[in-house]
């Protein structure tokens, strides 16, 4: 990933953070994964974008994600509420954008191609059996 952005030529910051470790430790074999593993990213992106004088963070998050959570809100939580396009953090330091919320999971993947992303494994999410979101 860093030689691809390294050719790119821009400037970049990535972090690694061990998150796998906390959330199996804390968190019961029976139960999913998700709930702690996304507080920790999403702490360990406010924080690292607070250090380098970052205030707003773009996310992959796709129409199918929103729509997913939506979903999975409605039928497990009993709220109509899912992901905003735009939101401002709790603290008001950080605006999490997310630049794909109107476009289907498919439609970036031409122009991916095209540009030979790369892909960036996460061998976390989705590694559990029967989780609700793959039900929804």
């Amino acid at each position: 990933m860093s030689s691809y952005l390294r050719h790119l030529g821009g400037q970049f910051h990535i972090i690694e953070k061990d998150t796998y470790s906390i959330v199996t430790d804390k968190i019961a074999e029976n139960k999913t994964y998700c709930g702690l593993c996304s507080c920790l990213r999403r702490g360990i992106l406010y924080g690292s974008a607070n250090k380098i004088g970052a205030d707003n963070i773009a996310l992959g998050h796709h129409r199918d994600d929103i729509i997913e959570t939506l979903f999975l809100n409605i039928f497990y939580q009993e709220k109509l509420k899912a992901m905003p396009p735009k939101l401002l953090s709790d603290d008001g330091c950080n605006v999490v954008i997310r630049p794909l919320a109107y476009c289907r999971e498919a439609d970036p993947q031409a122009p991916s191609d095209l540009r030979q992303y790369p892909i960036v494994p996460c061998n976390l999410c989705g590694s559990q059996e029967g989780l609700k979101r793959q039900v929804v």
